[in-house]
């Protein structure tokens, strides 16, 4: 059932829209409805237009314009995607966060993104790669 709702949300976020970048090498997780939310989610971060209603109640709040701005400057810093490989999951007590390796020009990165049972967005990170 949450598997069901997660995908039924993850399609309603994404929206139907293209997906820019990476969306030629998105990565075969369980769930291709999470993978597209994950890519969008991260793209929508790079360009700076984060729906913020998008995130849960308690990510919200560190969410500020400055903060989304300075991290699409550190995204696009390294340069749009060139693929995206996911990596594994996690269950948490409020969601599943879904990891991904994302190659760009510049860096390889570990992108974790945490979607909520509610289908918000509970967590996210970037860190360059250690492998």
């Amino acid at each position: 059932m949450r598997r069901a709702l997660l995908t039924f949300v993850a399609l309603v976020f994404v929206g139907g829209a293209a997906l820019g970048g990476a969306s030629a090498a998105r990565a075969a997780s369980d769930d291709p409805a999470i993978d597209a939310v994950a890519v969008s989610f991260y793209h929508q971060v790079a360009a700076d237009n984060v729906d913020v209603t998008r995130l849960s109640e308690s990510l919200r709040p560190a969410w500020t314009p400055d903060a989304i701005k300075g991290l699409s400057s550190r995204l696009t810093g390294y340069g749009d995607p060139t693929s995206v490989a996911f990596e594994r999951k996690s269950q948490q007590r409020d969601g599943i966060v879904y990891t991904y390796r994302v190659t760009t020009p510049k860096a390889a990165l570990e992108y974790a993104i945490g979607i909520g049972w509610d289908a918000t967005v509970i967590s996210f990170s970037v860190e360059p790669s250690s492998v």
